[in-house]
């Protein structure tokens, strides 16, 4: 079953009020336009109305979203204990088993998509600065030099090994 994202109603709202508000918009125009005699005073103050009540309503979305954001960081923040099997993702090939200390490590340091990626993309010129800069302890550093030997490039991904 595929999990739903959590729905920004602050966001829906904005949106449903910029259309309303760009309708308004066209309708206040096209009566100026027509010479209908009414009272643009009120036209103007529903326009103006729409237009903050919009900004709000955007304000409003980017709080829920911020909220939503570290929600999901949280959630990642720290793997299960366990094993991890890391597999070659080119060429499907399970490469060896590291810890969730070391595999949160990489994640950390690596990821670019979000903490919910599974996924490393190495070359092997970042391998080794990464091994020099960082120091990662004995085991980690052995894993990615033996990962990357004789490649330019791998890419990996991680999922926690069956029991």
């Amino acid at each position: 079953m595929e999990k739903k994202e959590p729905q920004n109603i602050w966001s829906k709202l904005s949106e449903i009020c910029y259309r309303s508000m760009t309708v308004s918009f066209f309708f206040v125009a096209f009566l100026a336009m027509i010479d209908f005699p009414c009272s643009y005073e009120f036209c103007y103050l529903v326009l103006l109305s729409l237009m903050i009540l919009t900004v709000v309503l955007v304000i409003l979305s980017g709080l829920k979203e911020s909220a939503i954001i570290r929600q999901k960081i949280k959630q990642f923040e720290y793997l299960p204990e366990g094993l991890y099997t890391i597999t070659d993702a080119l060429t499907e090939q399970k490469i060896g088993q590291l810890s969730n200390i070391h595999v949160d490590f990489l994640r950390k340091k690596f990821l670019e998509q979000g903490m919910d990626d599974n996924y490393f993309y190495f070359l092997s010129e970042i391998v080794e600065m990464f091994i020099d800069t960082e120091n990662p302890d004995e085991v980690l550093a052995k894993f990615l030099r033996q990962s990357i030997e004789g490649k330019d490039v791998i890419e990996l991904f991680w999922e926690r090994a069956q029991k």
